[in-house]
């Protein structure tokens, strides 16, 4: 248990490190990429309103507005454009007819890309129908000219986007190594933070075993006394009460100490190879007689000739609490059935009865301990709740788990899947 909250402590810290980091890193990558395509569209509506080229270059502009970085003013608020931007920008156009057909194609400021290849991009893109976007590492503008021509324009973007990568490759690199490093430190950490509630937890399981221990004498002396008075006096309904009560109280504490025993791990457990089929088939037997009294109906569906590996006593014992358990709280001339089947490597054990409701609640703390479903009729009933939370024990000693759940509105099902 202490393991599995470690595990947990551990899970949900660098989940909660992973998805902060995530969406700190995608935030400023976003951000990155956006000024990236902010910048570049900038540039390229400025060519577009040169008629092709930049505005001014010489400094008398076509408006003769443009004297450095105060040009730049009109074109938006996206990231500072400075006064070297038109000369460091390399870019090309190609210009199509009404009817789709290539009239011209500029690659005067650019080298990297030649006449045929600045066709198949404009093609590409004029093909495509878009206004804007990227073609490789160039960002493309499509608009018409004054001529009414289609012109695509092309921007060489593969420096920003080069820095783009790679800044986004060493954040991630980055902030990988920040999660490693964070894991060790909560891993090594998450052993101090458990530490006092493993030892409140190991206290409490020694408190349960010492207690048992020490309440085991008194009761089998009062036992033994009420068995020399019956002698001495006879049988009469306060002996015969001190009796009961005597016994309920030893079967809650062999409860206790078994379940404290179980909680300390799969260890203590002697686990063999036997046939489970047929050690359900007798238990199943024993319980017909009392299922006849009671006018309830026990169906039995077990697959034949299974065997498992397992300790054979602990998995007796959780069939029996199954049995138990659902021929109490089962519906007047109810019905119970108990199905063993073959599930993956293991096997799983399963007993469905009929009840008078299935209530949410009573499904979700169904194994929790001391808790009675049939609050309402717990005077009728012997038992204290702390049989389920055997049977969960049992299964998660066995690598396994145990579950409860609504068939239909008048039949609940616990299983104890054993791994």
């Amino acid at each position: 248990m202490i393991r599995k909250l470690q595990v947990r402590f551990v899970t949900v810290t660098m989940i909660s490190v992973i998805l902060v980091l995530g969406v700190i890193m995608g935030a400023i990558n976003y951000t990155n990429y956006q000024n990236v395509k902010s910048s570049a569209d900038q540039v390229l509506q400025m060519i577009r309103d040169g008629g092709g080229t930049f505005p001014g270059t010489d400094g008398s502009g076509a408006d003769g507005s443009f004297a450095g970085p105060a040009g730049f003013g009109k074109y938006g608020k996206g990231p500072h454009l400075s006064a070297e931007t038109p000369y460091e920008s390399r870019y090309f156009s190609v210009t199509f007819s009404g009817d789709g057909d290539i009239t011209d194609v500029n690659t005067d400021r650019i080298v990297s890309v030649d006449g045929t290849r600045a066709e198949e991009y404009g093609r590409k893109v004029y093909a495509s129908g878009k206004k804007s976007g990227f073609a490789d590492d160039f960002r493309y503008l499509s608009y018409e000219d004054d001529s009414a021509q289609a012109v695509v324009l092309f921007l060489d973007c593969s420096r920003s986007l080069g820095n783009f990568r790679t800044f986004l490759f060493s954040s991630v690199m980055i902030s990988l190594a920040g999660v490693a490093a964070v894991f060790l430190l909560v891993l090594l950490l998450s052993r101090r933070v458990i530490r006092p509630i493993r030892e409140s937890y190991e206290k409490q399981k020694r408190f349960i075993t010492d207690a048992g221990h020490e309440l085991r004498t008194p009761l089998t002396i009062i036992d033994a006394d009420v068995s020399v008075l019956e002698m001495d006096i006879g049988e009469n309904e306060w002996l015969s009460d001190v009796k009961a009560q005597t016994k309920r109280l030893s079967g809650l504490t062999n409860d206790l100490v078994y379940l404290s025993r179980m909680d300390e791990g799969a260890g203590r457990l002697e686990k063999i190879d036997f046939p489970i089929s047929d050690v359900v088939s007798e238990i199943t037997s024993s319980y017909r007689s009392r299922a006849q009294m009671e006018k309830k109906e026990l169906v039995c569906e077990i697959a034949p000739m299974l065997s498992y590996c397992g300790d054979e006593k602990a998995i007796t014992k959780l069939v029996n609490i199954l049995l138990d358990n659902a021929l109490k709280y089962s519906s007047d001339r109810g019905k119970i059935k108990i199905t063993l089947a073959r599930a993956g490597k293991g096997v799983e054990i399963a007993v469905f009865n009929s009840v008078d409701c299935v209530s949410p609640d009573m499904l979700t703390h169904m194994f929790d301990r001391f808790y009675r479903g049939d609050a309402s009729r717990s005077s009728e009933k012997s038992g204290y709740g702390i049989g389920l939370s055997i049977v969960a024990a049992v299964a998660a000693a066995h690598g396994g788990k145990a579950s409860a759940s609504a068939v239909d509105p008048g039949t609940i099902k616990i299983s104890a899947l054993l791994g």
